[in-house]
């Protein structure tokens, strides 16, 4: 119901004029705002609008002004009964009005001449457009959670949804070491990892990738928004998306659901390329359950949840290797079909066959024999062999606890935490070479919202978050000459990674990582209403901890080619790469001498303030401005290093110039000789100017353009790099001369461990004056929701997603050097309607079972 007043004209306009900070406050708290109006259109003074929560029945108060406008600011989300009431006129009551997380819901209430004993109930009036902000984006409520099927049950996945929004590249750590978690997706053609990822306001990114970190259960969130761009200056450090997801809360009464979900062999097919006769193992239960009530009925409510798998896959990617056969561990290659030649007993550039084709035992090397004796024997064909026996598991264990509580009238306070252990182990293309991990999100939120008078409300948030995961494989003992030892890794080509562990690859088969990031935050948003004007003002302190350790090599990587033993300088397809091993005959060598670790630290804070002024003429107007209070600081470490170019001439003028040559730029250790402790000065230039327009040229209809720059923190683990090299490590490459005449034999051929030596080093250095990255945007859309018009708006509703962003490298090697890249513009169609989900108890394809 609408009166004749609203149907004119409403135009908003939001500009931003001055600079805003990467990070700033963030928050789940959403707004209630309208007019009252009589059947004529005219305004309703001094009307009591009243708004509770079905929920808990918490309630808040809003009095209209001369022109009938009444406003609800940090509402927390939810369902709520709006009711107005004042002399002379019947009360309006509407128990169906949603509150959405972080956005602006509109009711207009149109009272009836007729006592206040007399009541007018409606139900759906609150719009579902919005009118208040430029912010392009969408809301994925509870009932598409629990409606959509969701294979593997990530809530990201339904994030996809949105319009702007791709899967990407996920190229993110958490999609690798933590087997089934999605970290991210790419928005308006942006990086993987420049979105910000919310649980109620608090923050849960992991600093190392920027990617989600704590993945909550379905079942146990209320709804989540995807801000996909033009999002106000109060949520910041990402300049792809604001992903804000609310957890669910308890009520008056008891609620609760179970629910399993169960894969198995029973109706598959047995691979072509399985070495068993019988079906391989695929055993996947995922069940759970939550329950919310209240503890002390209109004060106190609880909501619990918890989730677990298990997971038992065999044949996972067979894969079939060549692996060395019995004889050819021992030297012989007598039935190869690569024959082996001497390499010290060359005569005019051709070399003789070892005796029998077989090297004697005097001249193998006892370290990478005992590499060759540990691998399997051939299970495919002569050489080959598949590790279809082994079995991934995967055990998660999932739990998340929330009380809300309020205190008084005026005071709400709620607490959660959550916390997930995920084990698994994966096995490689051989056996007794299997990659553990061990992953423990952590999360917890604690928020108080207090009303300190009618017009004045204020929020108050702590927030933490914390992960801890290890990965990857133990230094494994070999037998070397009757003693258990470690070895040095080795990569013969063509055939599986050998011996020791070694470095950290982030892939199966390399050595060990372990991080502990802890994410500190506290931040406080006040809301004001004064007449026309709402102000809005917000301060937020964020310490982020970022440790992370990752295996050395000391023993050294040794990669072996067959040109050492085959029969001449020339291609001519002899040559084997197990005897060039056997032999001790590398022909490349790295080594890093320490663990790489980094215990990075960096403070974040900020200020804005946002005053909103309100026109009420034909043409509606919104205008604010928003500001920040200072930068933030590079990471920085300690005993970190990096290289300065400032005597070095830019990349640009090298190549211009034609003939390289050789610069000499200064290594310095960060925080010493005047150098910044963080690598790198601090970047007082982070000016955000942002400009939007809404606009409502008829009712229902709202068309919305904007633009501006949104700045993104670089991912910590590019900074690791710096932790590489001096003065704590020594990363040291070496490669032969020769790939037919051996230049190392054995594998002590690095020096002394203490030294540098004459050795190719690598160092990485960070732009010492490097510019924030940044990301200038653009967008325009049409929406609305009237059914008379829904096919014209279905037409005409597109996403125009430019994106385009100045990335700086933080390993580079010149200032203020970057390149633009500039997204395609992708139209996206959707519409605005209302539908009714059901609640389905399967989102398995094969087969579930469910209770609900």
């Amino acid at each position: 119901m609408r009166s004749s007043s609203d149907m004119l004209v409403r135009f908003r306009l939001s500009l931003l004029c001055v600079p805003v900070i990467a990070i700033l406050t963030q928050t789940d708290t959403g707004s209630l705002s309208g007019r009252v109006t009589d059947a004529s259109g005219a305004a309703v003074p001094n009307a009591v609008v009243k708004i509770r929560n079905l929920a808990t029945t918490w309630q808040r108060e809003s009095t209209s002004d001369n022109e009938g406008r009444y406003q609800v600011n940090l509402l927390p989300p939810g369902a709520y009964e709006v009711s107005a009431e004042v002399t002379g006129f019947k009360r309006f009551v509407d128990r169906e009005v949603r509150v959405q997380v972080a956005q602006a819901a509109q009711l207009n209430i149109p009272l009836e001449l007729g006592s206040a004993s007399e009541s007018v109930e409606v139900t759906g009036t609150a719009s579902l457009l919005n009118t208040e902000s430029v912010a392009q984006g969408g809301v994925v409520t509870q009932e598409k959670i629990a409606s959509l099927p969701l294979n593997g049950r990530q809530f990201i996945d339904l994030a996809l949804l949105v319009p702007g929004t791709n899967a990407g590249g996920r190229s993110v750590q958490q999609n690798s070491v933590r087997l089934n978690q999605t970290g991210g997706f790419s928005s308006s053609g942006g990086r993987t990892n420049n979105n910000l990822f919310l649980l109620d306001g608090a923050i849960n990114t992991d600093p190392d990738y920027n990617a989600l970190s704590y993945v909550p259960i379905v079942d146990a969130i209320a709804e989540f928004q995807v801000q996909t761009s033009q999002f106000s200056a109060q949520y910041g450090r990402a300049s792809g998306s604001q992903i804000n997801v609310v957890s669910r809360s308890g009520s008056n009464e008891f609620h609760g659901t179970g629910w399993e979900f169960l894969r198995n062999q029973a109706m598959d097919a047995r691979p072509f390329n399985s070495v068993t006769s019988s079906l391989p193992k695929n055993q996947r239960n995922q069940f759970g359950g939550t329950v919310g009530g209240p503890i002390r009925p209109n004060k106190v409510f609880f909501f619990a949840g918890f989730e677990a798998l298990r997971l038992r896959q065999a044949g996972v990617g067979i894969t079939s290797v060549i692996v060395p056969t019995a004889l050819e561990r021992d030297g012989n290659f007598s039935a190869s079909p690569a024959k082996a030649y001497d390499p010290n007993n060359a005569a005019a550039g051709v070399r003789p066959p070892f005796p029998g084709d077989s090297i004697p035992s005097n001249r193998m090397n006892p370290i990478t024999r005992a590499a060759l004796r540990a691998m399997p024997l051939p299970n495919v064909g002569t050489n080959g062999y598949v590790n279809g026996s082994a079995v991934l598991k995967q055990d998660v264990n999932n739990g998340s606890l929330r009380t809300d509580w309020i205190a008084t009238k005026k005071i709400n306070v709620f607490a959660r935490y959550s916390i997930a252990d995920e084990s698994s182990v994966i096995p490689d293309v051989v056996p007794e070479r299997e990659r553990l991990g061990f992953v423990r999100p952590q999360n917890l939120a604690l928020g108080v919202n207090q009303v300190i008078r009618a017009n004045l409300v204020n929020e108050v948030r702590l927030g933490f978050n914390r992960l801890f995961f290890q990965d990857g494989l133990p230094e494994p003992l070999f037998d070397v000459n009757s003693q258990k030892q470690s070895i040095p890794r080795f990569r013969p080509s063509g055939y599986p990674v050998m011996g020791g562990a070694g470095a950290f690859t982030g892939t199966t088969g390399g050595g060990t990582v372990l991080t502990r990031n802890n994410t500190y935050q506290v931040y406080d948003n006040l809301s004001w209403l004064k007449g026309r004007s709402s102000w809005k003002f917000g301060g937020e302190i964020l310490r982020i901890n970022y440790v992370r350790s990752e295996a050395a090599s000391p023993l050294g990587d040794f990669q072996f080619l067959q040109g050492y033993t085959s029969r001449t300088a020339a291609n001519d397809g002899t040559g084997n790469a197990l005897a060039t091993m056997l032999l001790a005959l590398p022909n490349q060598g790295n080594r890093q001498v320490t663990p790489t670790r980094m215990d990075g630290q960096q403070y974040a804070g900020a200020f804005y303030a946002r005053p909103i002024f309100v026109s009420s003429r034909i043409s509606q107007s919104t205008s604010d401005c928003d500001m920040r209070s200072r930068p933030r600081r590079p990471t920085h470490a300690i005993k970190i290093s990096s290289i300065d170019y400032s005597k070095v001439p830019s990349p640009t003028a090298i190549f211009a110039a034609g003939p390289l040559a050789t610069y000499k730029p200064t290594l310095f250790t960060c925080g010493l000789g005047g150098y910044p402790e963080g690598c790198a000065y601090t970047d007082k230039n982070n000016w955000s100017p942002r400009i939007g327009l809404v606009w409502s040229p008829i009712a229902k209809t709202v068309i919305r353009a904007g633009g501006g720059i949104f700045y993104a923190l670089t991912d910590f683990n590019g900074l690791l790099q710096l932790a590489r090299g001096l003065p704590t490590n020594i990363s040291q490459n070496l490669n032969a001369a020769s790939s037919f005449t051996p230049s190392f034999q054995g594998f002590d051929i690095f020096g002394a461990s203490a030294e540098v030596g004459s050795v190719a080093l690598s160092q990485a250095g960070l732009d010492l004056r490097q510019r924030t990255s940044y990301s200038p945007q653009v967008s325009f859309s049409v929406s609305g929701n009237s059914p008379g018009t829904w096919w014209w708006k279905r037409r005409t509703w597109a996403r125009l997603a430019s994106s385009s962003s100045r990335t700086s490298n933080p390993i580079t090697r010149s200032r203020g050097q970057g390149r633009w890249t500039r997204a395609v513009l992708m139209p996206a169609l959707s519409s605005i309607r209302r539908w009714s989900f059901p609640i389905t108890s399967s989102r398995c394809p094969t087969r579930s079972r469910s209770r609900r």
